[in-house]
């Protein structure tokens, strides 16, 4: 498999259930994560949607060669 191709990047990020592992809430976002304010808009969003609940975060930083 090759990772030579030029294809878009698109930045998403994803609220899902712990228990179904179903997708509660996702939403395509302009910007990068290395942006504090983008970070800070999506933990925000998160924390909306959870409440009091644990969020846990997992992010992918794509590595280039």
């Amino acid at each position: 498999m090759t990772h030579d191709q030029n294809l878009a990047q698109i930045n998403l990020y994803m609220f899902m259930g712990e228990t179904s592992r179903l997708p509660i809430y996702q939403t395509v976002y302009s910007g990068s994560l290395k942006d504090v304010s983008t970070l800070k808009t999506i933990l925000a969003k998160f924390e909306t949607i959870a409440g009091d609940k644990p969020v846990l975060v997992v992010m992918d930083k794509r590595v280039c060669q």
